[in-house]
């Protein structure tokens, strides 16, 4: 008599947080809308602007449903599911920099360098890896924001390192020129989180498998 009514996509109608990088919103979204609006026509996706360093919080206070993110580990309550994993590739514009691919790690540490960090950091694992080489790099501006990056290599000559899911695109449309970064930097995984009380949410877990297949 209390049975749940079974969950079915073409017909309901809810609207679902989710948390992510702008790289990440970039990579995902136009795959990910179109194939939506033809499975879930009432499923309605509110993309709010979240990194690692807050995807547990903010899960925690329910202020997302659920977050596509490059985090790691967790609390106990966080389930993660990993999507895929990138790697990472340095871009450029050839008329700012006259550089042939695949770069070497003398080439790139000689070149500014523009790098995204969340946290106003500085420096990153990248140049701790430089480091054990014996080499430093130049880093000339730093962003919280990956799309900003395509703009400023168009104008300025610089280097750019990116999760491998951006590179094809901005080569398509921004010009850009590509290598594999030439360093020894493990592949960033990029996970579905959500907290674990969701798990009994037939909206949500309906939308982690439809990314989880769509991705895969």
């Amino acid at each position: 008599l209390f049975q749940q009514a079974a969950f079915d996509a073409k017909t309901v109608n809810v609207t679902l947080t989710l948390g992510m990088a702008d790289w990440v919103e970039m990579w995902l979204m136009p795959r990910l809308i179109p194939a939506l609006q033809q499975a879930a026509p009432g499923m309605r996706l509110n993309v709010v602007a979240s990194d690692p360093f807050s995807d547990a919080t903010r899960l925690e206070g329910g202020e997302m449903d659920m977050a596509i993110s490059v985090a790691t580990a967790g609390p106990r309550w966080l389930e993660r599911e990993v999507l895929t994993t990138m790697s990472y590739v340095t871009l450029w514009h050839p008329q700012q920099l006259t550089l042939s691919a695949p770069l070497d790690v003398d080439t790139f540490a000689a070149q500014p360098h523009l790098m995204v960090s969340y946290r106003e950091a500085t420096s990153s694992h990248f140049d701790t890896l430089l480091a054990k080489t014996g080499r430093q790099r130049r880093v000339h501006y730093t962003t919280p924001h990956f799309a900003a990056l395509p703009g400023l290599l168009e104008t300025m000559p610089a280097l750019a390192t990116v999760p491998a899911g951006l590179a094809t695109e901005w080569q398509r449309t921004r010009g850009l020129l590509a290598s594999p970064l030439p360093l020894d930097a493990e592949p960033v995984e990029v996970a579905l989180l959500w907290h674990q009380r969701h798990s009994s949410d037939p909206a949500v877990m309906w939308l982690k498998e439809f990314i989880r297949h769509l991705i895969g």
